[in-house]
């Protein structure tokens, strides 16, 4: 008698929802299951090699979503996965290898292990050889930019300046200074200089400009008006002129009203010209008969005058100045103007003027602006 040999096989259907798996004996139907295709697909992978499985990958996804859906599996899991990692490495790099666009796909595999690169993990040695290593292989950019906005990132996220400030700063410098040997890169030292004088001293800067301004010349100022309690002159040309009021009586136009021997407390007006043009003009007011630089300073108590001592003097700029002299009669323009309520602290300005007529101005009704008079002065000093 002749015995049959038993033909088993798995026969699959594929549809377009599911898959029919039915296992035969000498071609008849033992069994017949329908599972959904990512099942048997994934139960396929088992006896599929690593690299067909990454290949396939690597046909529909870049380097990137590979790698990063791999990470975020990883982080998802809390396990340490050190050996998949350095297979799947190893795989990738065979991969680029044989890859017909080189560069391409090593710049996406690069920038996808640089996210997920944290040099604080590392020893400082480690990181800094890490750093020369890929700046080393920089030889030339068209666009140095990318290296400037680099160096500038360092700048604001390391202290790479360290305890050594002043010498880190001065190789920086004096690099800088090398480069620039031609007439082409005058604008550089200049941009240099520019940004450097403003965090400088100013007796620093005076210092190195002296070499620079005749010496032959003498300063000497023009006629003062009267009671000027500051001249000055800038290098720049801009001066400060101040003005001393005495505590006295006005008549004052308050709209189209007329108020007589209005009191005023003392004035103190600070001009600031550039040639014959008044460019600012600053009021307070004191107690004080002689000032000193710990003289207390208070807010000019009617209208049109800010919170930093600052006019609000429309016609101001219209006005021309022939001399210095002249500047001494600038307070009672502004004074004999027409007032209002602007920038008046108070209920009623008018009232306020009635009630001042033929009376001394009571100081002790004075608010006081929380500066000294030198202070106030340096604070102008350096708007200039």
């Amino acid at each position: 008698m002749s015995s049959l040999k038993e033909n088993n096989e798995t026969r699959i259907t594929l549809r377009s929802y599911e898959a029919v798996v039915e296992n035969l004996n000498n071609g008849i139907p033992m069994n017949r299951r329908i599972i959904v295709p990512s099942d048997l697909a994934l139960a396929m992978l088992g006896i599929l090699e690593d690299e067909a499985i990454v290949s396939h990958l690597l046909r529909y996804k870049t380097f990137g979503e590979v790698f990063e859906n791999f990470f975020d599996v990883q982080h998802a899991n809390g396990e340490s996965m050190v050996e998949e990692m350095n297979s799947i490495i190893e795989m990738a790099l065979c991969y680029l290898d044989e890859a017909e666009d080189f560069s391409q796909v090593v710049q996406e595999f690069f920038l996808v292990l640089v996210s997920r690169f944290d040099p604080s993990d590392f020893s400082e040695e480690d990181t800094i050889q890490a750093l020369r290593r890929f700046l080393s292989r920089i030889r030339s950019l068209e666009d140095p930019s990318a290296i400037q906005e680099l160096f500038y990132y360092l700048l604001d996220e390391v202290n790479l300046l360290g305890d050594l400030k002043g010498v880190f700063a001065g190789r920086i410098l004096k690099q800088i200074l090398n480069q620039a040997k031609s007439s082409l890169d005058k604008e550089m030292i200049h941009s240099l200089f520019e940004v450097t004088s403003q965090k400088a001293e100013r007796d620093w800067i005076l210092e190195v400009l002296e070499r620079y301004i005749p010496k032959k010349k003498a300063c000497s100022s023009p006629l003062l008006p009267k009671n000027c309690f500051i001249y000055q002159e800038m290098l720049d040309g801009a001066k400060l002129v101040g003005i001393e009021i005495e505590a006295q009586r006005f008549n004052i136009q308050y709209h189209r009203k007329q108020f007589e021997d209005v009191g005023h407390p003392k004035m103190l007006f600070l001009f600031t010209l550039r040639g014959q043009r008044i460019l600012d003009c600053k009021i307070v007011c004191t107690k004080d008969q002689v000032l000193t630089p710990e003289t207390v300073l208070y807010q000019y108590p009617f209208s049109n005058v800010h919170g930093n001592t600052s006019t609000c003097w429309p016609d101001l700029s219209r006005y021309q100045v022939k001399s210095i002299a002249h500047v001494g009669t600038m307070p009672f323009a502004f004074i004999n103007s027409q007032n209002n309520e602007h920038l008046y602290i108070g209920e009623n300005l008018g009232e306020k003027y009635h009630s001042l007529q033929g009376k001394d101005f009571n100081n002790e009704t004075l608010m006081p602006l929380n500066v000294t008079f030198n202070e106030w002065l340096d604070v102008s000093k350096g708007a200039l």
